[in-house]
């Protein structure tokens, strides 16, 4: 039950696009109108008394997202009054409204999930501080799981070192995908992190262990071996621990046979 950050980009609008952007680009950010039809859902307790999580939703940086964005702007006007152009220079001030727009979406989710009492799942691809950075400072209840995490190592052992103070109330968890096999950068935030606030990624199409291939729940196997390896543990332990881990962060009943 969520809006993603990013959406499916429209078919090509009637008007000319400006030549040096391409129509076909195939994902945009989310916009406030893309959020009401998921707000009214919210707001039914026929809907969400039958959802275990509010998610995905949260903040996506990526640069081709927010090029997609601009050039959608561009392509039907800017909206404050101006014609659209075909400028090739990049508008920092275009992609921090794109990017805070992104912020208000995750809010709203944010606050759904402390007034229906329903943990968050939450993307953040390019933006894992900020991410955290929201979270920290609305700190929701109910807990998140930080799903195919790609911020820096700094960021989810600072998250972590916030919950073992107290100064973090939820639960916050870290989704591995079979990527960190080859992935240097979640290596070491899986080695930093507790073994009590990682779980399994089995939803990352793009973070197979082999570059290119596409990614799929049989993988979830190897990245339970390469926890295993990278924190000096046994298999069993980390399919035990990160199974309960996330039945506890979704309130469901699994066992650790689903990874083997």
């Amino acid at each position: 039950m969520p809006l993603h950050p990013v959406q499916p980009m429209p078919l090509p609008p009637a008007q000319p696009w400006p030549a040096d952007r391409h129509p076909t680009v195939s994902a945009r950010s989310a916009t406030l109108d893309d959020l009401q039809p998921v707000l009214d859902l919210l707001a039914d307790p026929a809907v969400t008394s039958r959802i275990a999580a509010i998610g995905e939703c949260g903040l996506d940086f990526s640069p081709h997202v927010l090029e997609a964005s601009l050039s959608l702007s561009l392509s039907r006007g800017t909206g404050d009054g101006q014609p659209a152009t075909s400028s090739k220079k990049k508008d920092p001030a275009r992609h921090d409204h794109i990017k805070a727009v992104q912020r208000q979406i995750f809010q709203a989710h944010i606050d759904a999930s402390q007034r229906l009492h329903i943990p968050l799942n939450v993307h953040s691809r390019s933006a894992g501080h900020h991410a955290l950075s929201q979270l920290a400072a609305s700190q929701p209840h109910q807990g998140a799981l930080l799903h195919a995490f790609d911020g820096k190592p700094s960021y989810a052992v600072q998250a972590a070192a916030m919950q073992a103070l107290h100064d973090f109330p939820s639960r916050l968890m870290f989704s591995v995908a079979p990527i960190v096999v080859r992935d240097a950068g979640m290596q070491a935030w899986v080695k930093m992190v507790p073994l009590d606030a990682l779980v399994i990624e089995t939803d990352a199409p793009a973070l197979a262990s082999v570059k290119g291939a596409r990614n799929s729940v049989r993988n979830a196997s190897e990245a339970v071996a390469a926890v295993a390896d990278i924190k000096g543990v046994d298999v069993g332990t980390v399919r035990q621990v990160t199974t309960e881990n996330a039945a506890r962060s979704s309130h469901h009943s699994w066992t650790s046979d689903t990874f083997t």
